[in-house]
């Protein structure tokens, strides 16, 4: 049994005594409740430690804002809910190759990162990736991490990594055990919603995927080509909307695994190539013959499934950081989504001179 000692944060500082970090980082608190709101800008990531929540929602106002970086999960049993963080580009903070929203990942050396709950956070305008999940070497394993019932969006494109251009919505590290993508809006990035490297085992469920990139095979849920390890993935009632940047990608799922064991399990899915039940479940998949189940290879989520017609509406209502009070940000998402593919960018910055939109 884990005993919670609560600790309240009082300033937006980066550090110091009453801080968000102050109570992140040290192992004598374990539930983080806001006296305050307001933006807290980092100057590197927060290291969250094991046996941690993080209640946003206790915040007064319209909340708190982490901007600058991100946290950075190395510990198990951490509860991250209702949460707004969003890096950007200024040019204080996390280094931009590195700057993410939200990373759980299991440091080098036999560690064992497993329980995390992400839920209820609104995330975008990352350099890198807006979140991720990965392991060290050395036997270190990271699983069981859920995604619930966030807004993913707008990761920078032309921005400062460099790597040149990039905006990953999400990555599933290599070897990653049981990862949950569940009720989830990713909107407004060029790639990687998410992107699931070899040997990672997800279940994603009632995600609405809107205004992805306009190439194929990088920027929608994909299964990672040339994969040297076996993957599994249960592909649930998830919906796929091209917006005003995703001309020439049809497809919803690219399923192109190497790994002769790879499976993937798809059902109730909707996208351009599956527009009702009456087609195969495959069609919503490019290259849908390779590794198809016919029954769930993963099969942990058995409950509150909704049919895919069901889920846009589910997700107004109920995901996101503060669907009591909708952040202008959020609410701007929405719009967007609602128009049914007329609205939606992808962005270069935030703060800086070079703010574009994609050519």
């Amino acid at each position: 049994t884990i005993r919670y000692a609560c600790t309240k944060v009082t300033n937006t500082n980066d550090s110091g005594a009453g801080s968000l970090r102050a109570c992140l980082e040290s192992p004598n608190s374990n539930l983080c409740v806001f006296e305050t709101s307001g933006r807290i800008l980092l100057a590197r990531d927060i290291r969250v430690s094991a046996n941690k929540i993080l209640a946003c929602q206790t915040a007064p106002a319209s909340g708190a804002m982490i901007t600058n970086g991100g946290l950075f999960i190395q510990g198990s049993n951490v509860r991250v809910e209702h949460c707004e963080i969003r890096p950007g580009d200024e040019e204080v903070g996390t280094n931009f190759d590195q700057r993410r929203a939200l990373t759980v990942y299991a440091q080098s050396g036999g560690n064992i990162v497993e329980n995390v709950l992400l839920k209820n956070n609104s995330i975008s305008w990352a350099i890198d990736q807006q979140i991720s999940t990965g392991q060290g070497s050395g036997g270190s394993i990271t699983r069981n991490v859920t995604f619930y019932q966030n807004f993913i969006s707008e990761g920078l494109w032309r921005s400062y990594h460099s790597g040149g251009s990039h905006s990953g919505n999400a990555l599933i590290g290599s070897t990653t055990g049981a990862t949950f993508l569940i009720k989830n809006l990713f909107a407004n990035s060029r790639d990687r919603s998410p992107l699931m490297k070899a040997g990672s085992v997800v279940e994603m469920i009632n995600n609405y995927i809107y205004n992805y990139g306009p190439t194929q095979n990088s920027n929608l849920p994909r299964l990672e080509f040339n994969a040297s390890l076996p993957s599994r993935l249960d592909f649930i009632g998830n919906w796929c909307v091209n917006g005003p940047r995703s001309s020439g990608n049809p497809f919803c799922l690219y399923n192109q695994p190497v790994h002769p064991s790879t499976l993937a399990y798809m059902f109730d899915n909707r996208g351009r190539t599956r527009t009702s039940d009456i087609q195969p479940e495959t069609d919503i998949a490019f290259n849908s013959s390779a590794g198809i189940s016919e029954i769930r290879v993963v099969n942990r989520t058995t409950s509150g499934i909704l049919d895919v017609d069901d889920i846009l509406a589910d997700i107004a209502a109920n995901s996101g950081a503060r669907p009591w009070n909708r952040l202008d940000v959020d609410q701007r998402l929405l719009t967007q989504v609602a128009s049914g593919g007329t609205l939606g960018n992808h962005y270069d910055c935030v703060t800086t001179n070079r703010c574009q939109f994609e050519d």
